[in-house]
């Protein structure tokens, strides 16, 4: 892994190349001004960089916007002494600019912080696919995707923040192509849309899901993210049909919708959400805090869940602002009866926070990563001698 400390102190960069090499990074380069960082970067690219925001020739806001971008380094992560707010204000224009990873660091740099975002840019690099430019899907990927059998479900496991047991999976789709190998949704669910196969592949997810559960017994539940114009459709008599057909109840089965597309919906869609209601399927509002909320909406429509996206969870414990947003977010679903969960719960002292806070359900990388079902069955046995409480 090659990485890249811009940095105009000598003795910061030093400290912080030998911390690095500490926990197991080697190729480290340094730079202190831009003309350094111009010429490291002319030919080479790399991994991640560990950026300063006060440079003698420049400012690392303009330089990570005008002479970095996300072909030179896919990780960013901000140092420097100033305001948490301009950090903040920092980190979302590098997300803008399109970094697959950003965090921050504030100085004096401290090994443990250090190591904790080593740690999760490692973990997110099991989400990093090829370059778009680099998979070109076609329409006959996604037939073939379908006559083949390609697409298939990893699960990330929710636990109860009262028992500390799991209580939940969330289904997410990929694509094994024999080309790119596997293949993240952002990839081909675009293509799904436009050429009308959305319903073929929720009832390849719904079925594979929802049997697996089965067979695995048990009263885990399972979620499932779906598109708004899915709802445009007969529904409520597909779900009901697998679910018979694999002895899964509806009562265990809850949609997903995010926000925008939940507040969005037609009158069919409203029609679907109502029968499907009826019979015992519950509805999650996904990424809360996103999209264009509406109380008025959250009010009328028949949800029964409401996800805080993980946006606001992965720096509720060091961020005041995020903090007091997440607190709304729970304080809301209490006030109106939803169950509630939060996405994106990384570390001990996160899970502490929530806990507190009341939240219902964690899901995150702290109490369990992304994986296929036949491992996740080894995950279940090993949670039940384990108490996260």
């Amino acid at each position: 892994m090659k990485i890249l400390i811009i940095e105009d102190d000598p003795i910061q960069a030093l400290n912080l190349k030998i911390q690095l090499r500490n926990i197991g990074y080697d190729l480290v380069s340094t730079a202190s001004n831009l003309q350094d960082v111009i010429r490291l970067t002319q030919s080479t690219t790399y991994d991640i960089v560990f950026c300063d925001i006060h440079l003698p020739d420049t400012d690392g806001i303009t330089l990570l916007s005008e002479y970095l971008n996300s072909d030179i380094s896919k990780a960013v992560v901000v140092i420097s002494v100033v305001d948490s707010s301009i950090l903040q204000l920092t980190t979302g224009m590098c997300r803008q600019l399109g970094y697959q990873f950003v965090s921050a660091l504030k100085k004096p740099l401290v090994h443990s912080d250090l190591a904790l975002i080593m740690q999760r840019y490692e973990e997110s690099l099991e989400e990093i696919h090829p370059p778009k430019s680099q998979l070109e899907l076609t329409t006959t990927d996604i037939i073939d995707g379908f006559e083949q059998n390609r697409f298939f479900s990893v699960y990330q496991p929710q636990f109860s923040f009262d028992s500390g047991q799991m209580v939940g999976v969330e289904a997410l789709v990929r694509m094994e192509h024999p080309k790119f190998g596997v293949v993240c949704p952002m990839h081909f669910l675009p293509l799904i849309n436009e050429m009308n196969y959305v319903k073929e592949l929720y009832v390849v997810m719904l079925e594979k899901a929802t049997s697996a559960l089965s067979a695995l017994g048990g009263n885990v539940k399972l979620s499932l993210n779906i598109m708004q114009n899915l709802l445009e459709l007969d529904l409520t008599t597909i779900t009901t049909q697998i679910c018979e057909a694999n002895d899964f109840p509806l009562t265990r089965l809850t949609l997903e919708l995010t926000e925008e597309q939940a507040y969005s919906s037609s009158h069919s869609a409203l029609a679907n959400i109502a029968r499907l209601s009826l019979k015992g399927v519950e509805f999650s509002i996904d990424d809360f805090g996103t999209g264009y909320a509406s109380l008025e909406k959250l009010v009328d429509l028949p949800f029964s869940e409401l996800k805080i996206d993980r946006l606001f969870i992965s720096k509720a414990k060091d961020n005041y602002r995020h903090q007091q947003l997440t607190m709304s977010a729970v304080r809301l679903a209490q006030s109106l009866g939803l169950h509630c969960v939060a996405e994106g719960v990384e570390d001990a002292a996160t899970w502490e926070l929530l806990k507190g806070l009341g939240v219902d359900t964690c899901q995150g990388f702290y109490t369990g990563k992304l994986c296929p079902f036949l491992n996740y069955c080894l995950c279940i046995k090993l949670q039940q001698r384990t108490n996260l409480m």
